[in-house]
């Protein structure tokens, strides 16, 4: 396996990727384990080629019931 740059070319790409990160992040607030709120946050995937019908219809079945967004 190649790589189009060499370690000192990433290590001056990953200084600079993190100069540019703000100083601080704001803090979040997870919703609480259980209520609608945190329901809405969780991505229902399913991601496989070979999915079927029925196991489509049944991820967005559950996501329904479950208030997933």
């Amino acid at each position: 396996m190649t790589t189009r740059y060499t370690q000192t070319e990433w290590l001056a790409i990953i200084d600079e990727a993190q100069r540019d990160l703000p100083k601080s992040f704001p803090n979040y607030k997870a919703p609480t384990l259980g209520t609608s709120k945190f329901a809405k946050c969780i991505d229902h995937t399913l991601l496989k080629l070979e999915a079927t019908k029925e196991q489509i219809d049944e991820l967005c079945e559950e996501a329904r019931r479950h208030d997933f967004q």
